[in-house]
């Protein structure tokens, strides 16, 4: 048996898919595929990406927080930023440099850097090691990345746990896997991992498991408090990913109703409460952060940047520009999204549907915002619940009445995706037209061509 949203769905699970390794072997290569990819590209092609020391902007803020933390103890990034200074986005106030960004992303790899750094302090004093303690040396940069590759690939089984809520495990597993390999996520997990979308797709896969999961427990008050902490990390490693909030927020009215009736106000009350005390909780590092760094526990720290222009969204340009919009991905999105709206009717599943229309509702503010090139072609990658859901109910429809041609199909946009990798953003379409780069990017990852 296998475990189904609607308990009334549960049947005998049917005949494997030919063609296709069992769940676990096929998550086991998606694992090994993507380190692979890490070394390939972080450690032979291009170790000056990132991991020679962060670079650009955003990079340059996360990795500082850990670095201060670990280094200097405390958060005054005076130091960390004259060692190593951002691009673009340094914020000064009263002499002192701020840090805008959230920090639930660094975080998240602070045990790693941490670790780290303990491992080396402790063999340079005992003469093992030489490497410079400064924090920006290359063990402690791959340390960070490494950590973050750890979140997304946990983030992974757990969109593979919720997916078993639908699907049986080698539907549910080769739908995360094809969609893991045929979309920019795997850009941010493999390769550009000091930026904060590994991070991302951990906190918001965690969150799609905890309300698939409180339909099946309700009643008890640990589901409620991991679906409040979930949803806060979702918002502490990136602001902007609050909309995906919906689908806890659903995932708790729907909860909630028949406790409600079935039991009393005060218990309904009382899980609600567990839920969030969760929140709060994981909310509270940031409170922290704020306070020191702007001396009050709420601010937009973001300030003027925080700018939308809510009737003029550039969604065209968003989906078809193939240099800053999501055209060389819209196949694979296409699908997922068509997919995942389709289960939601055909089940009649609200959580499904949520999770659809937090999808379409993220791509319309990043639209929105006012610099939409620069993060449009990253942020709808974050949220690969509902793309895995519908390449699950495609496959579920299709595989076993044209196993070839599904597999054919999958290839493909695989095959197209994973070259990609190697770059992000106008880089990749810049220089030539998609399939140009496309050619490029194969050649050097096969060693054929000097990058």
């Amino acid at each position: 048996m296998y475990c189904s949203s609607d308990p009334e769905s549960r049947h005998e699970l049917p005949t494997p898919l030919r063609y296709c390794p069992n769940a676990k072997l096929l998550l086991a290569m998606a694992f090994l595929g993507t380190f692979l990819l890490f070394v390939r590209c972080a450690v032979l092609w291009n170790p000056g990406y990132s991991y020679l020391g962060p670079t650009g902007a955003d990079r340059v803020f996360y990795y500082a927080y850990v670095r201060s933390l670990v280094i200097d103890g405390d958060l005054d990034f005076t130091n960390d930023i004259a060692l190593q200074p951002p691009s673009t986005g340094l914020i000064v106030r009263d002499g002192k440099p701020l840090n805008k960004y959230p920090i639930g992303s660094p975080l998240l790899s602070l045990p790693f850097y941490a670790f780290t750094h303990m491992v080396l302090l402790v063999g340079n004093r005992l003469g093992f090691t030489d490497v410079s303690l400064d924090g920006y040396s290359a063990p402690y940069a791959f340390s960070y990345a490494l950590g973050q590759m750890l979140w997304a690939l946990f983030g992974v089984w757990l969109m593979y746990r919720a997916l078993l809520r639908y699907f049986e495990p080698q539907t549910a597993a080769l739908a995360v896997v094809a969609t893991w390999f045929s979309t920019h996520a795997l850009h941010y997990a493999a390769v550009d991992l000091m930026m904060s979308h590994a991070a991302a797709t951990f906190s918001i896969a965690w969150c799609s498991y905890e309300a698939v999961k409180l339909r099946e427990s309700p009643g008890r008050w640990q589901t409620w408090f991991g679906l409040g902490a979930s949803s806060a990390l979702v918002v502490l490693v990136r602001y902007q990913n609050g909309v995906y909030l919906l689908v806890p927020g659903c995932a708790a009215i729907l909860a909630a109703v028949p406790i409600f009736r079935k039991a009393t106000a005060k218990r309904a009350l009382a899980l609600a409460g567990c839920g969030a005390v969760g929140f709060c909780l994981m909310f509270a590092p940031q409170l922290l952060v704020w306070r020191a760094i702007f001396g009050t526990f709420f601010t937009n720290s973001y300030q003027t940047e925080f700018t939308f222009h809510w009737l003029r969204p550039h969604l065209v340009e968003a989906l078809f520009d193939p240099v800053a919009g999501l055209a060389i991905w819209l196949p694979a999105l296409g699908l997922g999204l068509v997919g995942c709206f389709a289960l939601a009717i055909y089940r009649k599943n609200v959580l499904a549907g949520a999770a659809g229309v937090a999808w379409l509702a993220s791509l319309y503010v990043t639209s929105c915002w006012w610099a939409w090139q620069m993060i449009v072609h990253r942020s709808p990658f974050d949220m690969l619940f509902p793309v895995c859901l519908g390449f699950g109910f495609a496959i579920s429809c299709f595989w076993r009445r044209r196993p070839l041609a599904s597999l054919i199909i999958i290839g493909l946009l695989v095959l197209w995706n994973v070259p990609f990798a190697l770059g992000s953003g106008a880089s990749m379409t810049a220089d030539g037209s998609p399939f140009t780069t496309w050619l490029d990017y194969l050649l050097i990852l096969l060693r054929l061509k000097n990058g």
